[in-house]
């Protein structure tokens, strides 16, 4: 572990403990996930907050996601239905929120769903030099080295953390007529991935 920096002097360092700690929103309880799904501006449907090492944060993420958004019929009816928004796109969005988030920011990422739209934040602005529009090109700078070089070998958060994510989106969201749209706020500090719901209620 002090080799791979995941430990210092028999603990864990920040990147350690969200990788491998048992419980670390007992220590970090700020690096978590805030999922909610809002009927209006006060009222909400569904609301979880997610804890637990960044694999099981994306898991349950995505559980939250799936759970909220409609399902589609395919033209063969004697197929399961599909998400709204395509599910890959979904799982790179917030994959990416997890990965590339600023870690120096003591705020947990958040994922609202709204009537028209679903949003995830993540904390920190686009590293270095990149934009909303080099992003969409596969333009990538790590932000977080050493938890991609554990969390792309992971079979279930599949993430190759080669630039490929955002043009994936942009495919993916291409082809099922959903429009998405990236903000880089760098006034309050975070990055904003929107995705416009299909169907509105």
């Amino acid at each position: 572990f002090n080799n791979w920096k995941l430990a210092e002097k028999n603990s864990f360092t920040l990147a350690g403990l969200l990788l491998f700690g048992k419980n670390p929103e007992n220590i970090k309880p700020q690096f978590a996930v805030k999922a909610v799904y809002w009927q209006d501006s006060n009222l909400f449907k569904d609301k979880e907050e997610i804890y637990g090492n960044l694999i099981e944060q994306f898991k349950k993420s995505m559980d939250f996601v799936k759970r909220n958004l409609r399902k589609v019929q395919n033209e063969n009816v004697n197929e399961p239905g599909r998400l709204e928004i395509p599910e890959e796109a979904v799982r790179e969005a917030i994959a990416n929120a997890i990965v590339h988030r600023d870690y120096f920011i003591e705020s947990p990422i958040y994922i609202e769903i709204y009537n028209d739209k679903l949003e995830i934040i993540s904390p920190g602005t686009l590293p270095n030099t990149l934009t909303e529009e080099s992003i969409k090109a596969g333009i990538h700078r790590e932000r977080n080295p050493i938890l991609l070089s554990f969390l792309e070998k992971d079979k279930d958060f599949r993430y190759s953390g080669m630039g490929k994510g955002i043009p994936r989106i942009e495919e993916l969201c291409g082809l099922a007529n959903v429009k998405v749209e990236y903000i880089n706020d760098k006034y309050n500090a975070k990055f904003i991935v929107g995705f416009y719901r299909s169907y509105m209620e």
